[in-house]
C-alpha cells in the first residue's frame, strides 16, 4: 500500500513540476508580483528545479512500479510496466497538467509559486550545480 502511495505520489509531482514549468515558461513576459515575479526574473532556476523535480518524481515512481511488476508478474513485467507508466506519465503528468498550465497561467503560477520555491530550497544544492555546468556549457 505504501508502495502505491509513493507511485501516485511520484506520478502527481511530476505532473506538478510539468504544468509549473510550462505556466511560468508562459507567463515570463507578463508583469507579476511576489514569489511569481522572483521565479519571473530567475528562469534559469526555474527550468533547474522543475526538470529535476520531475525526474526525481518519475524516477521514483517508475522504479518502485517496475519493482513491484517484478516481484508480482515476473521479470517480463518490467517492459509492460515501462510502457504504462509511460504512456500514464505522457497523458496524465504531461499533456493534461500543461495544457491546463496554458489555460489557467496566470492563476497557476500563483498557486504553484510558493510550492515550487519549498523544492527549490531542497534542491538547491543540484540545482545550483545543474546552473553550474549548464552555465559553463552555454558560454
Amino acid at each position: 500500500m505504501a508502495n502505491l502511495v509513493v507511485i501516485i505520489l511520484g506520478l502527481a509531482l511530476a505532473a506538478f513540476f510539468a504544468g509549473t514549468e510550462t505556466a511560468f515558461v508562459s507567463s515570463l513576459y507578463r508583469k507579476s508580483t511576489g514569489l511569481v515575479e522572483w521565479w519571473r526574473r530567475r528562469p534559469e532556476r526555474l527550468l533547474a528545479t522543475t526538470l529535476v523535480g520531475t525526474n526525481i518524481a518519475v524516477v521514483t515512481a517508475t522504479s518502485i512500479a517496475t519493482e513491484l511488476a517484478i516481484k508480482k508478474w515476473g521479470p517480463h513485467a518490467e517492459a509492460y510496466i515501462t510502457i504504462l507508466i509511460s504512456v500514464i506519465g505522457l497523458i496524465f503528468c504531461e499533456v493534461i497538467p500543461k495544457s491546463a498550465a496554458l489555460r489557467y497561467a496566470p492563476v497557476w503560477t500563483r498557486k504553484t509559486a510558493p510550492v515550487l520555491y519549498f523544492f527549490h530550497i531542497i534542491l538547491f544544492p543540484v540545482v545550483e550545480i545543474i546552473n553550474a555546468f549548464s552555465g559553463i556549457v552555454t558560454r
